[in-house]
């Protein structure tokens, strides 16, 4: 769900012939985001299919997950191989690129209604009933990785955009 933003942001992101280095730059930023947001796709479905798994099969059940990743990066290759084969050049140049973009925003939107039916993990359901009755705060682990960790966050906010 958080790759929606970035991926509709990219199909009507403006060419550098129509707002010059703005469009280098707004790329930039979409590509962090990206980043940011496939770093925490694939953290939060392996935690989840983790937790959620028998405790004896919690380590191919994650394998299992992380594999997944990859075979999203081989079918996103494969949108694009299909692209490329069906639409003359010019038509990938100027417009033809943007529709995975738009094709992988349709399916982000039938993955938040996928998401929509799942129950919370039975370790998540565990801990958070320890919390009941005391007063004790829950962790907000996203504003202490902002605050206290800010430095590392954008390291590999960054990393991940150019190497993913």
């Amino acid at each position: 769900a958080l790759m929606l933003v970035p991926s509709l942001c990219l199909a009507a992101l403006p060419s550098y012939a129509e707002i010059g280095y703005a469009s280098t730059f707004g790329l930039l930023i979409v590509r962090l985001m990206q980043g940011v947001a496939a770093g925490g796709e694939l953290v939060g479905s392996m935690l989840y299919t983790v937790e959620s798994a028998p405790q004896d099969k919690r380590g191919a059940f994650g394998a299992f997950a992380f594999s997944f990743a990859i075979v999203g990066t081989m079918l996103g290759n494969a949108a694009k191989a299909l692209t490329v084969a069906l639409l003359s050049p010019e038509a990938v140049k100027s417009w033809g690129w943007r529709m995975c973009y738009v094709a992988g925003f349709a399916l982000g939107l039938f993955g938040i209604h996928l998401r929509r039916g799942l129950e919370e993990s039975p370790e998540f359901e565990r801990a958070k009933a320890e919390l009941v009755g005391t007063n004790v705060a829950p962790p907000n682990p996203l504003k202490e990785a902002f605050t206290k960790h800010y430095k590392e966050v954008c390291t590999v906010a960054t990393s991940v955009s150019i190497w993913w």
